[in-house]
């Protein structure tokens, strides 16, 4: 199924509703993502969030995850308004 909704519209309305930034991209594992996770997991750097290691290798892919997946957003929504943008 594909949306009539455009992009821009998307982050318009995710601006209207607060959030900071609004990206898309592809919906693919970044090359060496599978590798990278398995390090992070590897070095405990996800610390009591065992959840991460549930499953890593299914986590590592997008389309493994949700193969019908052509896209992802991501947003941000800054917490701390007072502070300065890192």
């Amino acid at each position: 199924m594909r949306s009539s909704i455009s992009k821009p519209a998307i982050a318009a309305r995710a601006r209207e509703a607060g959030f900071d930034a609004v990206g898309f991209a592809r919906a693919m594992a970044p090359i060496g993502a599978s590798e990278g996770l398995s390090n992070y997991l590897r070095h405990g750097y996800h610390g009591d969030m065992a959840w991460m290691e549930t499953g890593a290798a299914r986590r590592a892919d997008p389309n493994v995850l949700w193969p019908e997946a052509k896209s992802v957003m991501a947003m941000r929504w800054k917490i701390c308004r007072g502070a300065s943008a890192a």
